[in-house]
């Protein structure tokens, strides 16, 4: 029949439930820190797309500034060319 009971240093006896106090101990201090550790990555991919998406805003406005100045030149010519009387039919 197996004890759990084991020998100790000084010639003692003692359970050997406080060696397996310390495993479960050391098991939830690395699920703990695995969980910090993933909600870490997780805010900072959201930090990441957050600047990202205001990048790309910045940009897409600047673009949609580039093309409505681009439509505005082409209306002119287009008004310049309509009022061209040698172009008339």
């Amino acid at each position: 029949m197996r004890q759990d009971l084991s020998v100790s240093a000084a010639g003692g006896r003692r359970p050997l439930w406080g060696v397996g106090m310390a495993a479960l101990a050391l098991a939830i201090a690395a699920a703990v820190g695995v969980a910090l550790v993933l909600r870490f990555v997780e805010t900072e991919r959201q930090r990441e797309l957050r600047g990202w998406q205001t990048r790309l805003d910045i940009v897409a406005d600047g673009r949609a500034a580039a093309v409505s100045d681009w439509l505005a030149r082409q209306g002119g010519t287009v008004a310049a060319l309509a009022g061209n009387a040698s172009l008339r039919l």
